[in-house]
Parts: C-alpha cells; structure tokens; sequence
C-alpha cells in the first residue's frame, strides 16, 4: 500500500513538473519572439481577456490616449529629439486610432524614456535602449491586452507603433 501512495505521489510531482514546463516555454512574455518585428527587441505581452479579445473584429473603430514620461534620474532629451506632437501623430497613424473620443476599443499609451540612471536598471541590457512604448488595450473599459516593446532609437518609434499595432491585430479574428 505504501508504495502505491509513494509511487503516485511521484507521478503526480513529476506530471505537476512538466505541465509547469510546458507553460513556462510555451508563455510569451520578456524576449519575445511571436513576430518577426519582435527581433533584436525586448517584448513584454499579456492577454488578460481571451474571451473579450473573440468578440472585436480586426476592423473595429479604435480610439487612443497617449502620455509621455521623461526620465527621472537623468536629463530628459527624448522629447526634446522627438515632439511629443509627432509621436501622437505617429500613433493615430499606424495603430490607426482617433484621439478626438472614446470608442469601445480603446488603447492608452504611454511613451516612456528609458532612464539609464535608474538605480533599478539590473543589466547593461536594460540601458541600451532610448525608450519604450506601453499599450493598454481596452473593451468597453476592460483591460484586454498589453504589450510593451522597445525602441534604441527616435527613428524607430513609428515602427514600433506599427509592430505594437500588429501584435494586437494578430490576436482578432478576422
């Protein structure tokens, strides 16, 4: 008898080992790599509304709100490169969003300048890049997914927008 219970109870720690396994490799999350605009970048992402996501079709009406975070630690100069008129241009451009009201899809951004001076900064990985970009995207006031992705330089931020766009879109029917 105690082997049976001893016996099971292995099964059931290893079965419990390789399922946390699978979903640990099978996650996408920091580094990415569900797309190809996704290389070279450090990628955070998370559907928090599966269930939501079914229900938007690709063609829906987007509208956006966007903030701007200088550095904190170091003299800013993201947005003195870069006007913060021209990256809300940017946005409304390729995530194809209005700013002028609220629809059901809704996204806000934040457009943050990597502050290399961050005591919080663990790597030398973590100060290359000039900036991030943070999208939160909303149905009917429920968060239903976020992506944060990178950009080492001001010419790239357009293109991240467009990468952030088509993350989302990939995740809609059709």
């Amino acid at each position: 008898m105690k082997k049976i219970v001893l016996h099971t109870f292995l099964f059931l720690v290893l079965a419990l080992f390789i399922l946390s396994a699978y979903k640990e490799a099978t996650s996408s999350g920091a580094k990415s790599t569900r797309l190809p605009c996704y290389k070279g970048l450090t990628v955070f992402e998370k559907v928090h509304s599966e269930s939501l996501l079914k229900k938007i079709d690709k063609k829906a009406n987007k509208s956006a709100e966007i903030s701007f975070v200088p550095s904190k630690y170091k003299s800013p100069e993201l947005f003195d490169i870069v006007k913060k008129e021209d990256i809300s241009l940017m946005a409304q451009k390729e995530l194809n969003a209005t700013f002028q009201k609220k629809n059901p899809l809704h996204i806000k951004l934040m457009v943050l300048e990597n502050d290399k001076l961050d005591p919080g900064k663990k790597n030398e990985e973590a100060k290359k890049f000039l900036g991030y970009i943070r999208a939160s995207y909303y149905y009917e006031n429920s968060l239903i997914y976020q992506v944060q992705v990178d950009f080492l330089t001001h010419d790239k931020i357009a293109s991240t927008l467009k990468c952030i766009e088509q993350s989302f879109g990939t995740l809609l029917r059709k």
